[in-house]
């Protein structure tokens, strides 16, 4: 699926909300990764997970979104004020990685890794100018 790059911040994501709801609408059965777990988890216990993502070149940008509460918790009765997703898996040679969080009422997106991308704070900036447009629109 092409994401839009061009038009109104609104009209992008319209079009990006009703391509994924049809993507959705449309899928049936066990999602393809469903059948790798199996060999995944054999790659992983003798170590060529790790040898393989060092070294694959199908991937560059990873994105990952998880859906938090909607409203504040508490933990030991003290509010939680915040919460910042971070990234923990085997990165091997991936590029760059977005991971979102929402947690009531607020989004936090962190980016890595500024060791591989040396303009890090220039995308840094191009895509909070763009979540900027998104809410004022």
């Amino acid at each position: 699926m092409g994401v839009p790059g061009t038009g109104p911040p609104a009209q992008r994501l319209a079009r990006i909300a009703g391509a994924v709801g049809l993507a959705r609408a449309s899928a049936t059965g066990r999602p393809p990764i469903a059948f790798l777990q199996p060999l995944l988890r054999l790659l992983a216990v003798t170590g060529l997970y790790r040898r393989h993502m060092e070294h694959q070149r199908r991937i560059h940008t990873l994105v990952s979104n998880v859906r938090g509460p909607d409203r504040s918790l508490t933990v030991a009765g003290v509010p939680v004020a915040a919460v910042i997703p971070i990234s923990v898996g085997e990165a091997g040679n991936l590029t760059v990685s977005f991971v979102a969080l929402s947690y009531a009422g607020e989004l936090t997106v962190t980016v890595a890794d500024p060791d591989r991308v040396p303009d890090l704070p220039v995308l840094s900036h191009a895509l909070q100018a763009e979540l900027d447009a998104l809410t004022r629109s």
